[in-house]
Order: structure tokens, then sequence, then C-alpha cells
């Protein structure tokens, strides 16, 4: 008896060992690096075990994730995980293999995450879910909040300005087929209520390619123009997005 128990303590104690010697550093790197992922820095965390990646750039954003961390569970099928993106915080859990991904955020500073690349600034929030099966969307919803939004050098059709505020917004989504999303939403502010509906066809492959068609209703509050309404589509790959 005495033996076996020195036998299972040499094994637990080896494995112990070799835990805390294994160079994970070096296998998340390469692991992301076959994702077309980097990481300025990568750090892991033996007890309790947590992976963090620091300044995150991946194909499918377009966007730098300025801190990662990811907590696996015992069996390594669910990792929860955290970012700081855009001066705050997005959180959530996913499966591996990829099968289910939530998400919450906080307050992210749109400016921020998209530069001048988007005429688009304020505060956006939300929560949801996604189902995938092979790596297709299958099921999900969810919501998305806006507030102190402004959208710069506005124009369209008669209607010019150099500022227009659009206050709050609250949309939601749905996935109503495969890779295919159904989204609405409406909003008011100082100058103008609006009210959008559309759909987003969704690459898995190409995130950034992904096609969104939505209408967008908007009943100006300023003059020249105010009680007028203006309807206009915006179309086109999430990357290259046209009036």
């Amino acid at each position: 008896m005495r033996k076996l128990l020195f036998g299972l303590l040499f094994i637990l104690s080896l494995s112990f060992f070799l835990y805390l010697n294994f160079p994970f550093e070096r296998f998340i790197e390469s692991s992301l690096c076959k994702r077309g992922i980097t990481a300025q820095k990568v750090e892991f965390h033996r007890l309790p075990p947590e992976v963090v990646l620091k300044e995150v750039r991946a194909p499918a954003l377009p966007f730098p994730l300025e801190l990662v961390r990811l907590k696996p569970s015992l069996n390594l099928k669910e990792f929860s995980y955290y970012c700081r993106v855009c001066k705050d915080e997005v959180e959530g859990k996913f499966t591996n293999p990829l099968t289910y991904l939530s998400f919450k955020a906080k307050g992210i500073e749109v400016g921020k995450c998209y530069g001048e690349k988007v005429k688009l600034e304020g505060k956006a929030a939300g929560e949801g879910y996604f189902k995938l099966k092979r790596g297709e969307l299958t099921a999900g919803e969810g919501e998305v909040k806006g507030n102190s939004l402004k959208l710069k050098g506005v124009a369209f059709g008669l209607f010019q300005a150099g500022l227009l505020d659009l206050g709050e917004f609250k949309g939601s989504y749905r996935v109503i087929g495969k890779n295919l999303l159904e989204l609405k939403g409406k909003g008011s502010g100082k100058d103008a209520d609006y009210k959008l509906s559309g759909s987003l066809n969704f690459n898995p492959k190409r995130p950034g390619s992904s096609y969104l068609n939505l209408k967008i209703t908007v009943k100006v509050k300023k003059e020249p123009l105010k009680g007028k309404s203006f309807t206009f589509k915006l179309r086109g790959s999430v990357n290259n997005l046209r009036l």
C-alpha cells in the first residue's frame, strides 16, 4: 500500500513539475500564428490557469484588442473571456470547438474603434449570443444600445449638416437563417428621430466581407428641413459601405 501511495505521489509530483515548466507561451503563439492572429505579448498564468494576450490583432477585426484574458474550464471545453477594447470592456463565454459564443459590452467608444473611417461618435453597449454548427451561424439574438451618438459630415438629398445629434439608440439582431441576421432599431436625438431595418449576410470565413443591407428613415428636427423625412439605403460589405 505504501509503495502504491509513493508511486501515485511521484506521478502527481512529476505531472505538476511538467505543467509548471511546459512552454505554454510558445505553444499559444504558434497556435495564434496559424490563425493569422498576432499579439505583442503572450503570457500564461499557471495557478490558476489563465492566458493573457496584449495588443491583439486578428484578420476578422478592424481594430486591435488592447487586452484579452482567457480562463478555461477544467475539461477545456468552455472558456470565459474578458477583452479591453476601444477604452472599454467586453466579456462572455465560448466553447471549444466553437459552437456557442456570448458577449456583454458595457460602453465601447465607437470613435476610438474606427477613427476617421466611420463618422459616428458615441458609446455602444449590448449583450447577446450566437450558436454555430461547423463554423456556420445557426441561431442567436441580442440587443445593442447607443448613447451620446453624433454623426459628422452628414449629406443625403437636400439635407446637409456638419454634425447631427442622434442621441440614444436601441436595436436588436436575430439569426433567422444560415448566416443571415435580421436587424432593426430606432433612436431619437436633438436633431433627428430615426429607425432602421434590414439584414446582414454573415461571411464566417471573412467577416469583413459580410454584406449589410439597411433601410434607414430619418425625420429631421432642425431647420431648414424641420419636419421633413428622408429614406435611404446603406449597402455593401462591412468594410466598404455605401449610401
